[in-house]
């Protein structure tokens, strides 16, 4: 019945689209050039021949998929690839990194009739494959109805996405039922997936495609200007932080510099708005601190580079000696639920990370018990562990190698969702 509901609602909500989208617009929360894409305004051509659609919501979910785009396009060098996101970060991310070659970057239609038809009609996809978990019911609907392969692609349930869907099991089961197949990340989250309404016999555990993805894209030039300026100073990365981690970070700086005084942290906020909020908590401690969006580059005296632009990962990875993955600390009165390692897995990073990681548990419980991450406990361990890691450059050696290790299993997740694609694709009618 919601569904029901729902999909007579999508005949006639284009007027709302239009309003909700124009008052983003004016909020900067969109692009004002490109935001007509989601009202179904297309002003490119789609190329001939074979055409499959990629969906991501955003930003993390975007960068999973530049791997398999790659290899998808040397299995089918003929085709072309649309990938559309929702996010206007997700927009500025691709602008700085770029797109594998024949993928060609859209925003989502408006969930709604008009936006929708016209981007089916337009593209003509012979496949749809959504990352995750990202669901909109009237667009899905109307693949199904065209008799298009609708493949869910590195499926991933978070408690938080079971508990929210478990609410309404009648409304996802109807939903979750359009898709063809499901290829999914984990043993946790297949049987969820398979709770919440997909049907068994569709559904492959692949593994998650960002274990064996690609490096992030480096930026010579950006990078060699940053070293100079740093004079080979030794330099530690925390990534993806979280606000109410930040100050526990700062104390394990400011502790690691009383036996390496000329140390430098790099800290990359998971939300950039709230960048001032990180300023404050590091002046508490700190008086040279240096901002990535004002232009300036640290030099021999900063103590903390806010790094605060979006796409620029590759680059802090490569000029760090070791990295800490936020939004996973014990912070009282907080859910931290972790962020993905493998970006600076595949960097040979030495990670270290915090104790919260509910939401990528297989993964981190794996890393840990192959000693290929390790975890820290307390603000003390985390500066001990730094310096030490430093000060003793074979520490990290037996992590990289084991990580090394994983990351080529990975791969095969990655090569066979894009063999499953393929041959899907190359099924349906042109």
């Amino acid at each position: 019945m919601l569904l029901t509901l729902y999909l007579f609602f999508a005949q006639f909500s284009l007027p709302l689209w239009r309003f909700f989208l124009k008052i983003r617009v004016n909020a900067l929360k969109e692009d004002g050039r490109r935001y007509r894409e989601k009202l179904g305004e297309i002003s490119v051509d789609r190329p001939a021949g074979i055409v499959l659609w990629f969906h991501a919501l955003s930003v993390g979910e975007c960068l999973a998929l530049m791997s398999l785009l790659r290899r998808l396009g040397l299995l089918m060098p003929d085709a072309h690839f649309v990938l559309t996101t929702n996010t206007l970060t997700s927009l500025r991310a691709i602008e700085k990194i770029g797109l594998p070659p024949r993928v060609i970057h859209q925003f989502l239609p408006a969930d709604s009739r008009q936006p929708v038809h016209s981007f089916l009609n337009h593209w003509k996809p012979s496949l749809v494959a959504v990352a995750e978990l990202d669901l909109w019911p009237y667009v899905l609907t109307q693949v199904k109805r065209r008799s298009i392969p609708l493949v869910l692609i590195n499926g991933r349930v978070t408690d938080r996405t079971y508990k929210k869907h478990f609410e309404k099991n009648k409304f996802i089961r109807s939903v979750l039922c359009l898709f063809d197949l499901y290829l999914i990340q984990d043993h946790v989250s297949t049987k969820r997936i398979i709770k919440l309404g997909a049907p068994p016999q569709f559904v492959k555990m692949v593994g998650p495609l960002k274990v064996g993805a690609d490096p992030l894209p480096d930026f010579p030039k950006e990078r060699m200007e940053f070293e100079t300026s740093v004079h080979s100073r030794p330099i530690w990365l925390a990534a993806s932080t979280h606000l109410s981690e930040e100050i526990d970070i700062f104390e394990a700086h400011k502790m690691a510099r009383e036996l390496l005084p000329d140390l430098l942290l790099i800290i990359v906020p998971r939300n950039i708005e709230g960048v001032s909020f990180t300023q404050t908590n590091a002046q508490e401690k700190f008086s040279n601190i240096v901002i990535r969006s004002s232009g300036n580059i640290p030099n021999a005296d900063t103590e903390v580079y806010i790094a605060d632009t979006l796409g620029e990962m590759g680059l802090w990875l490569r000029v760090s000696q070791l990295t800490f993955i936020g939004h996973s600390m014990a912070v009282p009165g907080q859910n931290l639920t972790g962020k993905n390692p493998f970006e600076a897995l595949a960097l040979d990073q030495l990670v270290l990370h915090g104790p919260n990681f509910k939401n990528f548990d297989e993964i981190y419980s794996m890393l840990l018990k192959r000693k290929a991450s390790k975890c820290i406990l307390t603000t003390a361990d985390l500066a001990q562990n730094i310096v030490y890691a430093i000060k003793n450059s074979d520490f990290k050696k037996d992590y990289i190698l084991t990580a090394r290790a994983i990351r080529r299993e990975g791969e095969k997740s990655i090569e066979q969702t894009a063999e499953i694609l393929m041959m899907r694709a190359l099924k349906s009618p042109p």
